[in-house]
């Protein structure tokens, strides 16, 4: 394995960056996963709660908030407050979302400079990746931009808290990644296990999130993230299906009891 450092000593990542050894799906072309990547998530996941804490700590003593023009819930009113986070003697710009989507806290990082350095080691890792890096080189293709330029990352910490020890932990609606997140999306899961659920997208042109009350999807994929799967879009799969982190159900989050077990984090990586 691999001894990357991070934040705190060192993070172990899988040094399985060849294609062959990733699990792929016949029907979403271009979804590939990675089990056990992050070799140590029991030690990953307290580091990253605390970063979200941080955030979510500055963006509550913050007195503005602003409404976001882009993000993957686009008709919806969805508030933020731009914070500055301290980080290994750099300072960080990102922009947290307290309630997103069903509920869940989301908090997002634009730019290189601005990667805490705890993901930094996850990035090296990925941006060596041959998948992303033909998607990548696809996408710049296609769109008449330089295909040479170092890679562009952005950063999502999703964070699905219990704030209610009988409600069900929130889940993420059906969406498509709008484009300017990145040519390819790749999720890391922590905490507990989630489910993520993809469907064919028979809507047309989507950027965003799915508001068509119409017909429920039918998932054609539904994988479960243990702490530590890296989960990673490509090709189809990122491009023209449609995609959901399912939320706890109400017997389930019953019968779990304990708050605190029950919680999850994505680290959700982008580029382009």
């Amino acid at each position: 394995s691999s001894m990357l450092m991070a934040q705190h000593g060192p993070l172990r990542l899988a040094t399985c960056a060849a294609s062959q050894d990733a699990f792929t799906f016949a029907a979403a072309p271009g979804l590939l996963v990675w089990r056990s990547f992050v070799e140590d998530p029991v030690s990953l996941f307290p580091r990253a709660w605390k970063l979200a804490d941080a955030v979510s700590e500055l963006a509550a003593a913050s007195p503005q908030s602003s409404v976001s023009p882009q993000h993957n819930l686009r008709n919806q009113r969805e508030e933020y407050v731009s914070v500055v986070l301290p980080d290994a003697g750099r300072s960080l710009n990102c922009e947290h979302f307290k309630s997103y989507g069903e509920g869940h806290e989301l908090t997002y990082f634009r730019g290189n400079r601005n990667l805490p350095s705890l993901v930094l080691p996850v990035v090296e890792w990925l941006e060596a990746l041959p998948a992303v890096q033909r998607e990548v080189f696809e996408g710049r293709s296609q769109r008449g931009r330089k295909t040479d330029r170092p890679l562009e990352w952005r950063l999502t910490l999703n964070r699905y808290q219990v704030r209610d020890i009988e409600a069900p932990r929130a889940g993420f609606p059906w969406h498509r990644d709008i484009e300017a997140n990145g040519a390819s999306t790749m999720i890391v899961g922590l905490g507990t296990a989630g489910r993520i659920q993809f469907a064919e997208n028979t809507e047309g042109e989507l950027d965003g999130m799915k508001y068509d009350a119409g017909e429920e999807p039918e998932p054609c994929v539904d994988v479960t993230l243990a702490p530590g799967d890296l989960l990673v879009l490509t090709g189809k799969a990122r491009w023209d299906m449609i995609h959901r982190v399912v939320g706890e159900d109400e017997a389930a989050a019953a019968a779990a009891g304990d708050a605190e077990g029950r919680a999850r984090m994505e680290i959700v990586l982008g580029c382009w």
